[in-house]
């Protein structure tokens, strides 16, 4: 507000009421919130609900990253590109966020835990500080295998093999297609 220090000192309470209005309304969570980017990603590529809620009922196709776990080649300028993140937390407590606490455990309240019914998910979250919400480039190489969903139709699939080649083309590195099956006589998924 470029204001003089006296200046400051007089404004201080009216400062701290609209600061408190703010929290109180969820006006600030809701700034801080829309400026930020979650990408979420499973761990478990053969979950049934996964491929039913967000693969279009086994139709669609899962994309396999492999994610440098020790962040090489990585700075926080890039963790969108390099797909860094972390597992989401299931937590029966709603998270309380303390303003101006300014520490990561903060942002991994508010972004980072999720109610136990969703722990099947077994979500993994890129958080996206910098570009903000959006579609972003990242880094390619990362895809390690790509799977085609048990009822995707045979059309779809060739479309799917077509552009899986063109990319492991593009990038010189063979990325692996395969479909997934249900294995006989169970509620189970083969992936491999």
């Amino acid at each position: 507000m470029k204001l003089s220090p006296a200046k400051r000192v007089q404004r201080k309470k009216q400062m701290l009421i609209g600061v408190q209005r703010s929290l109180e309304s969820g006006v600030y969570h809701d700034s801080v919130i829309s400026n930020v980017g979650i990408c979420c990603l499973t761990k478990k590529p053969d979950n049934i609900l996964m491929w039913s809620h967000y693969a279009e009922n086994h139709t669609g196709f899962v994309v396999e990253f492999t994610i440098d776990p020790n962040g090489q080649n990585l700075n926080m300028d890039n963790v969108e590109e390099r797909l860094f993140g972390w597992d989401v937390i299931y937590n029966d407590t709603m998270p309380m966020v303390v303003a101006g606490t300014g520490t990561f455990d903060a942002v991994k309240d508010v972004f980072l835990t999720k109610s136990p019914e969703w722990k099947y998910e077994s979500e993994y979250r890129v958080l996206g500080m910098n570009k903000g919400p959006g579609i972003h480039k990242f880094d390619q190489t990362t895809i390690t295998k790509v799977i085609a969903g048990t009822k995707m139709s045979s059309d779809n699939y060739e479309e799917l093999k077509l552009l899986v080649t063109e990319l492991s083309e593009k990038i010189n590195i063979k990325i692996p297609l395969v479909k997934a099956k249900m294995v006989s006589g169970q509620y189970r998924l083969d992936t491999a």
